[in-house]
């Protein structure tokens, strides 16, 4: 997966996501988005000339409104979705330590209160929950 690339601080992370499932009688579940840059619409204005594959359309300009492999702003563009997503849609805070380490207050079946954590490494993604699969069903929903 890669998680461990980002170096010390990033392998910490994820031990720490690890420990806090484990003392918290938490579930793990972690995801690699496919396709992530194409879900998330363009930081900035782009386009490009249609070639004559696009038949009747060729020569005429169109403008790309998703986030494109191989621009200097996609992964920007990614990442400034995905928190948009964790932040409005799904109640998250990022952590101030780490911006990309969410989490928001949740409640497990026998009441007691606990913190639900969101870990983002370029595309690939750990829930730490009592129900993670429902948060990654949620963020589903925001293609």
């Amino acid at each position: 997966m890669g998680l461990v690339e980002k170096g010390r601080v990033g392998a910490n992370n994820i031990i720490m996501h690890f420990v806090i499932a484990t003392l918290n009688d938490l579930n793990i579940l972690t995801a690699d988005v496919a396709r992530a840059y194409l879900n998330a619409p363009c930081a900035e204005k782009v386009y490009t000339v249609l070639g004559e594959e696009f038949g009747d359309y060729a020569n005429r300009k169109a403008i790309i409104v998703m986030a494109l492999y191989g621009l200097k702003s996609t992964a920007y563009s990614w990442r400034t979705f995905c928190a948009r997503v964790l932040r409005e849609e799904l109640g998250f805070i990022p952590c101030r330590a780490d911006m990309d380490v969410w989490r928001r207050i949740a409640r497990k079946a026998n009441g007691n209160r606990y913190y639900g954590y969101v870990f983002i490494y370029t595309v690939d993604i750990i829930f730490v929950s009592e129900r993670p699969r429902a948060i990654l069903d949620d963020m589903n929903k925001h293609r």
